[in-house]
C-alpha cells in the first residue's frame, strides 16, 4: 500500500510534492497501488485539461500497481521508478491462473472417466486435446501428433488413476505455457493474437498509464514490466535504458512496434530499416541513425536533437514540426530509390541541414472581426513592436490567408515562446487595430498613396528616365517586389525564404517520382540562394523547378514565390 504521509503531500499539488522531494532527497518513495485523484484527471472527452501532476518528481519511486488512468503527467520524472505489479497483484494473478487452468483440466479429466467410454477412447480424447494444443502453440509439425498417440497412449492405457493423469496433463501444460511465454517475450509474430491476450491478463494489476498525458515525461532506467500504456500520449517521452518494455501493454502507441521500441530504449538505429513505421513524437535525441532507412516514415513531432542522420533515406517521410536542433548530417538521400546523394558533390556544412530543414514553431492569429487591406500594415508594426520588447522570440510574420476564416501565421524560434508570443500579438494588435469607423477614411488615403506612386512612375518614363522596363520596387512592411523582372529586397527576401522553406517541405512530403524529387531539390537550392540574397541564382533554380512547383506553391498559399513562379513559367 502507498505511504499515507507521502500520498497526503502529493495530493497537496506538484509544487508541494517537489519541494518536499528536494528537502528529503533520500526518502524512499512508496506509492504502491495509489489511485489517481479525480482532480488529476485529464478529461479529454470533456476538453478539460488539469495540470495537477504536471512535472511531478517521482524519481526512484515505487509505483507498482498505481493507477494513473487519464492523468496529466506531462514533463513528469519517472527516472529509475519501479512500476509493474505489486506482490498483491502477483498473488491475485497466480490464483486466477490456477482457477483458469488447474480446475478446468481436472474437471475435464474426471468427466472423461465418468462417461461410459472405453479406456482407449478416453485416452484418444486426452491425446487429441494435448495434440491440438501442441500443434497450435508449440509446433505445427504433424509428426508430433503421431508421437502423442504412440508415446502417450501406452501410459494412458495402463493407468486408471485420475489424479495421476491430471498431474501429467498439468505438467505438460506448464511446460507449454512456459514455452509460449518465451515466444511472447520475443514477440513471435505467429502468436501475435495470443500474445495480446496474455499481455492483457499479465498487466491487469500493473501500473496503469492508459490514456495518460505523458508528453515530455522521462522514464530513463525505469523498470516498467507489466505496466499499461494503451492510448497514452507519448510525444517526446524519453525511454532510454528503460527495462521490461517487452512485457507491457501499449496499444495505440509507438511502443507497440518492437523495432521502434528498441530504438527508443537504446538509441541505436544505424543501418536499420524503419520504412513506413510510426515514429511520430518519438524521442530520438542523440540517436545514431546513420544510413537508416526512414522512407515514408512518420517523423512528425519527433525529437532528433543532436542525432546523427548521415546517409539516411528520407523519401516520402512526414516531418511536420520535427525537432532537429543540433542535428548532425553530412548528406542524405531524398530520392525514392535512396541512391541520389544530397548534396551530390560535397557534405553539408555544420548546421546547414538544420538551417535548410528546420521547422520553426508556428501559431495563427484569427481575424474574428474580418480582414481588411490595412491589417498587413498594422500586423507588420505589431511584429516590430513585440520584437523590440522581446527580441528572444524572433517573432516573424509568415503570411496572411483569407481562405476560410482569415488569419495570419507567425513563427517563433522556440516552442516555449508560442503561448506568450500569441498572447502578445493578440494584445498589441487589439490595441492598434483600425476601428471600423476609421477604416474607410484610412483606406482612401492608402489607395491615394498607391495611385500617386503609379503616376510618379509613369512621369519618370515619359521624361526619359533610366530604362526600368517592368522592374520597380515597393519597400516597407511585407510588400513584395512587382513586375516581370521584379527585384526582391529587404523584408521581401525573408518572406521568400519562409515561403521556399514551406514549399520545399510540402514538395518533399508529396513527391512521388524522381522528377518531382528533382524539383524539390531545385527549390532547396533556390532557398539557399535566397538566404545569400543571390536573386539571379534563386530565379534560375526556380525556373528549373517547373510547373509542379507552381502547383504546390499555389496549393499551400506561398504568395510571393507563387508570383515569381508564374512570371517564369507562364510569362505573366
Amino acid at each position: 500500500m502507498a505511504d499515507r504521509k507521502q500520498l497526503k503531500i502529493l495530493k497537496q499539488g506538484v509544487a508541494a510534492w517537489n519541494a518536499w522531494r528536494q528537502e528529503n532527497p533520500d526518502a524512499k518513495i512508496n506509492l504502491r497501488m495509489m489511485k489517481a485523484d479525480k482532480r488529476w484527471k485529464n478529461l479529454r472527452t470533456m476538453e478539460v485539461k488539469r495540470k495537477c501532476l504536471k512535472g511531478v518528481n517521482l524519481r526512484d519511486a515505487d509505483i507498482k500497481s498505481a493507477n494513473f488512468i487519464f492523468t496529466d503527467l506531462s514533463k513528469a520524472d519517472f527516472t529509475k521508478a519501479k512500476a509493474g505489479t505489486s506482490l498483491f497483484g502477483t498473488i491475485v494473478k497466480f490464483l486466477l491462473l490456477a482457477i483458469l487452468i488447474i480446475i478446468p483440466v481436472n474437471v475435464f479429466v474426471e468427466l472423461l472417466f465418468l462417461i461410459p467410454y472405453s479406456k482407449t477412447e478416453v485416452s484418444s480424447i486426452i491425446l487429441l486435446f494435448l495434440g491440438i494444443i501442441h500443434y497450435f502453440l508449440v509446433s505445427d509439425d504433424a509428426i508430433y501428433f503421431i508421437l502423442f498417440f504412440v508415446g502417450g497412449g501406452f501410459f494412458l492405457d495402463v493407468s486408471n488413476n485420475i489424479i495421476l493423469i491430471s498431474f501429467v496433463v498439468l505438467v505438460y501444460l506448464f511446460f507449454v505455457i512456459k514455452y509460449v511465454i518465451h515466444r511472447i517475450l520475443h514477440e513471435d509474430p505467429q502468436i501475435a493474437s495470443f500474445r495480446n491476450i496474455i499481455l492483457s491478463i499479465s498487466t491487469k494489476f500493473g501500473t496503469d498509464f492508459r490514456g495518460a498525458d505523458l508528453t515530455d515525461a522521462v522514464f530513463d532506467n525505469a523498470c516498467l514490466k507489466y505496466s499499461r500504456f494503451d492510448k497514452a500520449d507519448l510525444t517526446g517521452t524519453s525511454w532510454r535504458h528503460a527495462q521490461g518494455l517487452q512485457s507491457i501493454s501499449c496499444w495505440g502507441t509507438v511502443l507497440f512496434d518492437r523495432d521502434v521500441r528498441e530504438l527508443l530504449v537504446y538509441g541505436k538505429g544505424e543501418g536499420q530499416s524503419f520504412k513506413g513505421k510510426n515514429l511520430s513524437g518519438a524521442y530520438l535525441a542523440e540517436a545514431d541513425l546513420r544510413n537508416t532507412d526512414l522512407r515514408e516514415t512518420d517523423l512528425m513531432q519527433a525529437n532528433l536533437c543532436n542525432a546523427d542522420i548521415t546517409g539516411a533515406k528520407l523519401y516520402g517521410s512526414a516531418r511536420e514540426n520535427w525537432i532537429i536542433d543540433g542535428i548532425r548530417c553530412d548528406y542524405v538521400y531524398w530520392d525514392e530509390a535512396g541512391k541520389e546523394r544530397t548534396p551530390p558533390d560535397r557534405d553539408f556544412r555544420p548546421g546547414e541541414f538544420e538551417e535548410l530543414y528546420k521547422q520553426l514553431p508556428t501559431f495563427e492569429y484569427i481575424f474574428e472581426q474580418g480582414f481588411t487591406p490595412l491589417d498587413p500594415l498594422v500586423m507588420d508594426r505589431v511584429v516590430q513592436a513585440i520584437n523590440e520588447r522581446h527580441n528572444e522570440f524572433k517573432l516573424d510574420l509568415i503570411n496572411f490567408d483569407k481562405r476560410g476564416q482569415p488569419h495570419a501565421t507567425f513563427t517563433v524560434c522556440h516552442l516555449d515562446f508560442v503561448d506568450t508570443a500569441k498572447e502578445q500579438v493578440n494584445t498589441v494588435y487589439e490595441a492598434n487595430r483600425v476601428q471600423p469607423e476609421n477604416q474607410e477614411q484610412l483606406m482612401a488615403a492608402f489607395m491615394g498613396l498607391i495611385e500617386n506612386q503609379s503616376k510618379s512612375l509613369d512621369i519618370i518614363k515619359q521624361l526619359g528616365g533610366s530604362e526600368m522596363g517592368d522592374t520597380y520596387n515597393i519597400s516597407g512592411g511585407q510588400v513584395g517586389a512587382v513586375g516581370k523582372s521584379a527585384i526582391a529586397t529587404g523584408n521581401t527576401f525573408q518572406q521568400i525564404i519562409n515561403d521556399l522553406s514551406r514549399l520545399h517541405e510540402e514538395m518533399q512530403r508529396t513527391a512521388s517520382n524522381p522528377e518531382q524529387q528533382a524539383a524539390a531539390q531545385d527549390v532547396a537550392k533556390a532557398e539557399q540562394a535566397a538566404q545569400q540574397e543571390d536573386e539571379p541564382a534563386m530565379r534560375q533554380h526556380l525556373k528549373n523547378a517547373g510547373q509542379w512547383t507552381l502547383d504546390c506553391a499555389q496549393k499551400i498559399g506561398t504568395d510571393v514565390v507563387t508570383e515569381y513562379l508564374k512570371k517564369m513559367t507562364t510569362g505573366m
